[in-house]
């Protein structure tokens, strides 16, 4: 997807209808929504008629407006129960049974204790819980060889976790951890998760096609490290497009979620056709989770934004960065104190707002979801009703956020 063009539009809009809240402009009659790229006025509108029905549960009232919300959206997740309980297991008895180093095998575990990683009480093991959807939607049901392919794809996942945090320079003082441990770490958990990947080759019987699923897997894994080494140097870089930073989330998110669904896949079938079309499901959610992700960072519920204060390239922060450009503030500067005090986030949110660039990255995180839906559809014409990964996609729970547009 080219995004440059829905920046300039939607900017352009916001200047020429001050007040008016963004996603307004770009639906049903806005004064700017006929000149919206097709899959961005799809994405705009379905984000709205989503806004406009919210949940019940969420104790919304039924008439609540989509005007100004945007849609921050829950980690895809493998529901709570055995499914879950399962998977944790056979991550732990995989790094058991691969790290016989005590010292090694304890530290690695105590990593994926933390909050956030594979082993914590409330992790959700999203990508182990897309590879176990994707060969139930092939064979109809989990053997054995699923389960090491979903440790396999979630270990992977898990060291791209640790790998970001030495990236962002976000390790936590309180874990007595170096870089360099925190590497190490990092390359155990790759190399367990070969090791995994490896085993359900094994025990899927696949033969002469048994290389396969492990070169799916190192070529995702290279594109996600090609994004990785991309969103380092966007970093140091004065000038970033927009285009730039969604290609950036395309390798690296998108090459994890293709990881998680490509080798759920390939132990399951051998045929391209379906293995490349789930690798795109794949994708298209994780680039949507991502910059869902993003819009959150960029403008917490409380606090000031750490993706703010690091300058990140992310794609609804770039958005605001050229706005503030463009006005004839520095991005760095003047919207920017140099001392962050409780008023910060009064200063920053308001801003952040009103330009609409939480609504430039919800309407773009759409498109992708919108992709993800079509994806599934062109799944099920090959294999039938495949009302479980309708289930997955439609258990991402909408949540309210604070307003992205002045009023």
């Amino acid at each position: 997807m080219k995004v440059r063009e829905l920046e300039k539009i939607l900017r352009e809009g916001m200047r020429a209808h001050p007040g008016r809240p963004a996603l307004a402009l770009l639906t049903g009659d806005g004064p700017i929504a006929d000149s919206v790229p097709a899959e961005f006025a799809e994405a705009a509108n379905t984000l709205a008629g989503r806004l406009s029905r919210p949940s019940s549960k969420q104790g919304w009232p039924a008439s609540l407006s989509w005007l100004g919300l945007v849609a921050i959206l829950l980690p895809l997740k493998v529901r709570a129960g055995p499914m879950l309980d399962e998977l944790k297991a056979n991550i732990e008895r995989t790094i058991s049974r691969d790290c016989d180093e005590p010292q090694l095998r304890d530290a690695v575990l105590s990593a994926l204790r933390r909050p956030g990683f594979a082993l914590h009480p409330d992790a959700h093991c999203r990508a182990g819980g897309l590879a176990l959807g994707v060969y139930r939607a092939i064979r109809g049901g989990l053997s054995e060889p699923a389960w090491h392919a979903a440790a396999a794809a979630e270990l992977y996942i898990e060291a791209g976790f640790l790998f970001d945090d030495v990236a962002d320079r976000e390790i936590d003082e309180g874990l007595g951890s170096s870089i360099s441990e925190e590497v190490t770490l990092a390359i155990t958990l790759m190399n367990c998760g070969v090791a995994a990947a490896a085993e359900a080759v094994h025990l899927a019987g696949l033969g002469p096609s048994s290389h396969r699923p492990l070169r799916q897997l190192a070529r995702n894994c290279v594109s996600a490290c090609a994004g990785q080494l991309l969103d380092a140097r966007l970093e140091r870089e004065d000038e970033v497009t927009s285009d730039e930073a969604l290609r950036m989330t395309a390798l690296k998110a998108g090459g994890c979620g293709r990881l998680a669904a490509s080798v759920g896949a390939s132990i399951a079938t051998a045929d391209d056709e379906m293995i490349a079309l789930f690798g795109e499901l794949g994708s298209d959610l994780f680039i949507y989770l991502q910059l869902i992700d993003d819009i959150r960072d960029a403008s917490p519920a409380e606090g000031v934004s750490r993706d703010l204060l690091q300058r990140k390239k992310t794609l609804p922060l770039l958005y605001f960065y050229n706005w503030m450009s463009a006005d004839g503030k520095d991005a760095a500067g003047d919207i920017m104190p140099a001392e962050f005090g409780a008023e910060s986030r009064e200063t920053l949110a308001p801003a952040f707002d009103a330009t609409g660039a939480g609504v430039f990255g919800a309407v773009v995180a759409e498109a992708y979801l919108n992709q993800a839906r079509a994806n599934l559809a062109d799944l099920s014409a090959l294999l039938g009703p495949l009302e479980h990964l309708e289930r997955y996609i439609d258990g991402i729970e909408l949540i309210r956020h604070e307003a992205l547009a002045a009023s």
